[in-house]
């Protein structure tokens, strides 16, 4: 995504002109009644997976990975709202935060651990370890309501409960039998997205290595919609 700034300082205005995007993918899939079908999903899937690679690839971890956040330009999904995301250290593997952050629905089992020690002072700040694989979880979420309409944990209303059954290692996610058109290797995806302990989670360049090019075409013109800003005075 672009953006281009213009100040005139004399007249004390600063101008800003982002690129305009159609819809996000939160609305676009309300709109799909039946299963989607499967070269659309595999192109939402794929272009999903590439803007994340990007991001990672440069060190940054998202932490707030939905629908709503993924929009589409011209046909291309676009990754926007970095308001709570987090740089890691190249010689790092995760950060830590002091509270818990991101949408219930898409959120992994560690975004919603604190790892403080009974040791730690009384009020003192929690501390929860995330990581890119963090982002992996979420995008499994997406990825299940993709496939079945809806996250893993959707039917738990009350807050409570569904926090305890995503923080229980022991939790054994549904995953029905999908239908016959869909490849199995979307089931595939799927579980090793939806992994509990962040480490068996499959990495974005994991997830890349797929035969997608089975379904649709992979190539210069599907690269990662990467966001970019430029500026002009």
């Amino acid at each position: 995504m672009w953006l281009r700034c213009c100040h005139i300082p004399e007249a004390g205005q600063l101008f800003l002109v982002m690129e305009k995007g159609d819809c996000d993918l939160h609305k676009i899939l309300q709109n799909y009644r039946k299963d989607i079908p499967l070269y659309t999903l595999m192109q939402v899937w794929y272009q999903m997976v590439q803007c994340v690679h990007y991001i990672h690839e440069h060190g940054v971890i998202h932490l707030d990975l939905k629908p709503a956040n993924f929009l589409m330009v011209k046909g291309r999904l676009k990754l926007i709202d970095f308001g709570i995301a987090s740089n890691i250290a190249f010689d790092s593997t995760s950060i830590m935060k002091f509270s818990q952050a991101g949408t219930f629905n898409y959120i992994s089992p560690e975004a919603l651990i604190d790892t403080s020690s009974e040791n730690s002072p009384a009020g003192s700040q929690p501390r929860i370890k995330m990581s890119k694989k963090s982002d992996i979880w979420s995008l499994g979420c997406i990825l299940y309501l993709l496939l079945y309409k809806r996250t893993p944990f959707a039917h738990i209303k009350n807050i409570y409960t569904k926090v305890n059954v995503i923080t229980n290692p022991n939790t054994a996610i549904e995953y029905p039998a999908l239908p016959s058109y869909y490849p199995p290797m979307m089931l595939e995806m799927l579980k090793r997205c939806l992994q509990y302990d962040p480490k068996t989670r499959a990495s974005t360049a994991d997830l890349l290595q797929f035969p997608f090019d089975m379904v649709i075409p992979i190539g210069a013109g599907m690269a990662a919609a990467a966001t970019t800003v430029t500026t002009t005075k």
